[in-house]
């Protein structure tokens, strides 16, 4: 356990409105209260029961909160990236493809491919004794590998969705899917 928070009192932040959780933000520095403030926010946006316009605004609070954590570990990275990707996929998939550049598909693409910076060919060479590689490399392969998972499931269970049937997001969506290195899902 760590005494460091053992003398600061523990706030609920679970029932609190939209209104109240954005202006905590505003002044929340603990990485705890972030990361606090990022779940809930990413509940209610998955909520059903919330209209669209009130779901796009838990989601905006939610990433908003994960930018803020704090980063500058591969690890750390990698995790905001994941959760920044995962939540812009599932509200562009589920609430509605936008021109605002997080749930804009064309701006996702581009922004999942630019964090990949392991090409898909190395990736596949990479992925075969795996087992005895440093674990920096290891650690490295999985953080790209939990990238694409996303954006791999986005893509094959949105190959159906009528949205992205001839709308202008049509091509940068098919050129995602046909580039998502689905052989990086054989890493680990």
């Amino acid at each position: 356990m760590n005494d460091t928070y053992d003398d600061q009192p523990v706030r609920d932040l679970s029932a609190w409105a939209v209104d109240r959780l954005e202006e905590a933000l505003a002044t929340a520095r603990d990485g705890h209260e972030l990361e606090s403030i990022r779940v809930i926010a990413q509940s209610r946006a998955y909520g059903c029961g919330n209209p669209d316009s009130a779901r796009l605004r838990w989601a905006k609070l939610s990433l908003t909160a994960n930018e803020r954590l704090p980063g500058g570990t591969p690890w750390n990275d990698a995790q905001k990236r994941c959760q920044d990707f995962a939540l812009r996929a599932w509200i562009i998939k589920h609430v509605c493809p936008g021109t605002d550049p997080d749930w804009d598909p064309e701006a996702l693409a581009a922004d999942t491919l630019a964090a990949l910076t392991l090409a898909p060919g190395r990736a596949r060479s990479l992925s075969t004794g795996w087992h005895d590689f440093p674990a920096e490399l290891i650690g490295e392969l999985r953080r790209r590998k939990n990238m694409t998972a996303m954006r791999t499931s986005w893509c094959t269970s949105s190959r159906q969705d009528r949205r992205w049937t001839g709308s202008a997001h049509g091509s940068a969506y098919a050129s995602t899917c046909r580039s998502a290195p689905g052989n990086q899902h054989a890493l680990l």
